[in-house]
């Protein structure tokens, strides 16, 4: 095995490798710079909208036809996803920190900006607030002759305590929920 070294690209802003091609040009390292930005919002945006239809996938039946429907726009995303790693992982390997910085600037403007722009959720998700809610309503009409009285006692105990959480919470305020 042998190893030697060549300059490094490391700080440079007048040359870059990608792909295994060493290329001289400035405007050529900008206009990669400035892709690499976009790229990751893009990014972003695939991925917020796979992680949405994943969610709304999962809220049918195995083997229905919406599942199936939501199933191939998710393997879309897949592909998209897919060749984004790719391009990034080019980008990283020809060891430049102004194209980690571009990716990271990228990632932090996409996510902020593809979270802000996604639709809320088709159909939504049962809150939390309304679970721990019907938990609170079940444990109020648990009588079982079976239960240890301690731990009777117990369940009553975390029900007042629930109670007290639910109505400190914004999303319980929100919900209007009677107790």
């Amino acid at each position: 095995m042998s190893c030697s070294t060549h300059e490094s690209n490391l700080f440079h802003f007048d040359r870059f490798e990608i792909a295994g091609l060493e290329c001289d040009s400035v405007g050529g390292y900008w206009v990669i710079f400035f892709f690499a930005v976009g790229l990751q919002i893009g990014r972003n945006f695939i991925w917020a909208k796979s992680s949405q239809k994943n969610r709304e996938a999962l809220q049918f039946p195995k083997d229905s036809e919406e599942r199936n429907k939501i199933i191939n726009q998710l393997l879309v995303y897949t592909v998209l996803s897919y060749i984004g790693h790719i391009i990034s992982f080019l980008l990283i390997v020809g060891a430049n920190v102004g194209y980690w910085i571009a990716i990271l600037i990228g990632n932090l403007a996409g996510t902020y900006y593809s979270l802000h722009k996604q639709d809320k959720d088709k159909k939504e998700n049962k809150s939390m607030a309304l679970e721990m809610q019907e938990m609170s309503s079940l444990l109020e009409r648990f009588e079982d002759d079976s239960i240890d009285r301690r731990d009777y006692e117990k369940m009553k105990k975390f029900r007042k305590v629930l109670i007290r959480f639910l109505k400190d919470s914004e999303e319980y305020k929100n919900l209007n929920l009677e107790f």
